[in-house]
């Protein structure tokens, strides 16, 4: 509340009420926030990840019971790890074109696996099955293999720079007929006695939805 101030014999009141900002307005703003974010990263809406180790209800229990945290990657390995799985170009929306081209080269890449043999497959995403010590929810029809690799550090990639181009297939070189929505694994060997005898296991998976 402000004082009063005389006036040529008149006395005014100003009162200035500040409220907290409503439950409706952060919503708002949050909502706002979360737009910007996405058109300063449009490839986000184009690239999620699925499959996830972690007991949830759209994959299922891990083969031993080997669960990781809420949304983190596949089933655990011997390493107390999970694979993980992502996907990122750079900034654009992955396009056949642009990753060919290497305009926008799209990179897969794996982490937090033993540093052992790995391969890299793209696929139709499929009901989750148990695999070997994970689950696997990528598969046929129109499955190729995209490279197979040696993880150094628990880590690994396939596609990026210099490529061969994601885009391409694999083997098959390719392009992809877009648009479309294909599905992403990687299964890795992990050859300690650990969960069953199969010896190798699964990241989590991804799906890319690509541009002509």
């Amino acid at each position: 509340m402000f004082p009063s101030q005389p006036t040529r014999g008149r006395n005014f009141h100003f009162e200035i009420t500040i409220q907290a900002p409503s439950m409706k307005l952060n919503r708002l703003l949050g909502a706002l926030l979360f737009l910007v974010t996405c058109a300063a990263n449009p490839a986000w809406s184009q690239i999620s990840q699925f499959c996830f180790g972690d007991g949830s209800a759209a994959s299922g229990p891990c083969p031993c019971g080997n669960i990781s945290a809420p949304m983190t990657g596949g089933c655990l390995n011997s390493l107390g790890t999970p694979g993980v799985l992502t996907a990122f170009a750079m900034g654009a929306l992955p396009s056949v074109s642009a990753d060919i081209s290497g305009n926008n080269r799209l990179t897969l890449a794996g982490s937090g696996m033993p540093n052992a043999a790995c391969r890299y497959f793209q696929g139709t995403a499929t009901l989750p099955a148990l695999f070997g010590d994970g689950i696997r929810c990528v598969n046929n029809p129109l499955q190729v293999q995209l490279g197979t690799r040696i993880n150094v550090a628990g880590a690994s990639f396939v596609g990026g720079s210099p490529g061969p181009a994601i885009a391409l297939q694999g083997a098959l070189a390719t392009p992809l007929i877009a648009p479309i929505t294909m599905s992403y694994q990687c299964w890795y060997r992990n050859n300690a006695a650990f969960c069953t005898p199969a010896l190798f296991n699964m990241t989590n998976a991804v799906s890319i939805v690509w541009a002509p």
